[in-house]
């Protein structure tokens, strides 16, 4: 009898630090990315999945579990689990805003209640101090005054670094993306919570990385999951 698994490899490293759990469904969620596994394709029973892989039942349906969190299956009781497809590309025509809603379509500030005596008056501040110079790119560091007042409020809670080592960011997602190149090779496995920003696990798949999902309860991630 064919198996939805017959052209998916999943290779146990037994003697890897990395646990089987994790492994099986990094393999099978790499399968899913890759159309091997195809929407709505239902996977094996907990039990026969086991026996394949010579696991016991519990790595089955722990693997199983971190898969859901991560959003690539979906389980019932009594019919078993299933790859989620994919959510469908919604169009629209025209974006309906309701008359004391508020725009964030042109990201501008409200015309009512912006400070224009006050923006005009810095503008014309960094002119006189800087000239055309204003108009040009800073350093890719960030502002020097600006990691220079990093630099002291660093210091004033017992943090000594020189200002060449702080850089100034656009937004946590390139901190994560900048974090995750410097730091995640591939291969490497990455434990994150579940569920957790899907930006993050974008970052760290993109290095090759194993992504993990540790359940949360109500005072954080369950340790015993580490185990």
């Amino acid at each position: 009898m064919s198996s939805p698994l017959d052209n998916v490899s999943i290779r146990l490293q037994r003697e890897s630090a990395e646990p089987l759990h994790a492994q099986i469904a990094s393999s099978l969620a790499e399968a899913i990315d890759s159309g091997q596994l195809a929407p709505d394709t239902r996977l094996p029973s907990i039990r026969s999945l086991a026996a394949l892989l010579e696991v016991n039942n519990v790595t089955i349906v722990t693997a199983y579990r971190n898969l859901e969190q991560l959003g690539y299956v979906w389980s019932k009781v009594g019919s078993g689990t299933f790859v989620r497809p994919a959510p469908p590309a919604e169009t629209t025509r025209q974006i309906y805003i309701p008359h004391n809603g508020i725009n964030f379509a042109s990201a501008t500030p409200t015309p009512e209640i912006f400070p224009v005596a006050d923006f005009q008056r810095l503008l014309n501040k960094v002119l006189d101090r800087d000239g055309g110079h204003a108009f040009g790119y800073q350093e890719s560091q960030g502002w020097p005054p600006l990691r220079e007042a990093m630099q002291e409020y660093l210091i004033s809670n017992g943090i000594h670094t020189p200002v060449e080592n702080i850089h100034i960011i656009s937004g946590g997602q390139q901190g994560i993306d900048l974090a995750a190149k410097i730091l995640a090779n591939p291969g490497d496995t990455i434990f994150v919570e579940g569920p957790t920003y899907h930006g993050a696990i974008a970052s760290f798949q993109s290095r090759g990385a194993r992504i993990v999902a540790i359940p949360l309860e109500k005072d954080g991630p369950n340790l015993k999951e580490l185990r």
